[in-house]
């Protein structure tokens, strides 16, 4: 009997000395969202959630495991950075149904993959100092109407505005010869190509928020000789065939000529490039090999006649400069838009396009293979 109590007193005796080690072991800092970072909720004001992240250095990817706040995500409001945080993680805000409101500071060096997909804001502003945005980053963001985006930005990943539906405008703290050289992936990106891009050098929007695409064709004269409307005939570009009247910039023709937008995917298609500078203004020269070429959903109106201005900018046409208030065709301003007059000179001598126009197939244009 002694010797059972003895083995009894001596299992417990390991137990008591054992146990505090174990529990060390398992104990997580449920405050913790990177190594030197904490997160706090604060529900002080009615109606309102806010999510306030402190420290220094990176915070945590969330890929593998949910993020510490994750119970309360349909409830966050706002979500507040605070300056020390040098990055937001992967899919750190996702799918926040009731977020309207998130601060994120200079500082911070990526938005990583998904970190604001689905929430509800409707415009934010990404610092100085991003060099990289991730995918799906603001995806599905559907109520988001403007952005502001850094100079710094090197590199736009594949969906990161993927059906971003409402954005309008885009906020670009560098030039547009800045923005030209941004990494933007095609895929998923349409809302980019569709919103207006206003430049840190340029006061009004003076041109190519995208690139110039192909230029066109002396057409018939138009009905209204001095109203601009879209082509009556159809639009075959690079090999696709457009649909005027249900783009955002659609082909325009005025005075009976037919003019281009200068967009950024039409450049793409015709492997000519655009770029804009306060010295320079408007240049437009040979890129090379043509890409793909995305539409730009119709957002407004294109019926009756439609307001154009003539171009008030400095405009270089393939190393030949253009006295854009004195020519018989101008290049025109449409939602912040150049457009492109499609004159046998410009469109057949300069830029080294085949163009072809009949009743029946409408316009046609194409680069010629060099």
């Amino acid at each position: 009997m002694k010797k059972t109590m003895a083995l009894v007193l001596a299992l417990v005796l390991c137990l008591s000395l054992t146990a505090p080690a174990w529990a060390e072991e398992e104990e997580i800092d449920s405050t913790a969202c990177g190594d030197n970072l904490t997160w706090a909720l604060d529900e002080t004001t009615p109606g309102a959630c806010v999510l306030t992240i402190s420290g220094t250095g990176d915070m945590y990817d969330f890929n593998i495991d949910p993020a510490p706040w994750n119970d309360a995500k349909d409830k966050i409001t706002a979500v507040v950075i605070q300056p020390g945080v040098t990055s937001i993680g992967y899919g750190a805000f996702s799918r926040f149904g009731s977020l309207t409101s998130v601060t994120i500071p200079s500082g911070i060096a990526s938005v990583g993959d998904w970190a604001l997909f689905g929430s509800r804001l409707t415009t934010v502003t990404i610092p100085e100092g991003v060099v990289s945005i991730g995918i799906g980053a603001l995806g599905n963001c559907e109520a988001l109407t403007s952005v502001s985006l850094p100079s710094s930005a090197a590199s736009i990943a594949s969906y990161a505005f993927f059906n971003c539906s409402s954005l309008a405008d885009i906020y670009y703290g560098g030039t547009q010869e800045q923005w030209m050289t941004t990494a933007i992936a095609v895929d998923g990106n349409e809302a980019l190509s569709r919103a207006s891009i206003h430049f840190s050098d340029v006061p009004a929007a003076p041109g190519a928020t995208e690139a110039p695409a192909a230029p066109g064709a002396e057409t018939p004269a138009a009905p209204a000789a001095d109203a601009a409307q879209i082509p009556w005939f159809p639009v075959t570009l690079g090999g696709q065939s457009m649909d005027p009247a249900a783009e955002e910039y659609p082909f325009l023709v005025r005075n009976g000529i037919t003019y281009l937008p200068l967009t950024y995917y039409g450049c793409l298609l015709l492997g000519l490039d655009a770029s804009w500078t306060q010295e320079t203004g408007l240049v437009i020269t040979d890129k090379g090999t043509p890409g793909e070429y995305q539409s730009s959903p119709l957002t407004g109106d294109n019926s009756g006649p439609l307001e154009t201005t003539v171009a008030d900018i400095r405009i270089t046409l393939m190393g030949q400069e253009i006295d854009n208030q004195n020519v018989e065709y101008p290049f025109l301003l449409f939602r912040s838009i150049t457009y492109l007059p499609m004159t046998w000179e410009y469109v057949h001598d300069l830029l080294g396009c085949d163009y072809a126009f009949d009743s029946e197939t409408g316009l046609t244009i194409s680069r010629r293979a060099t």
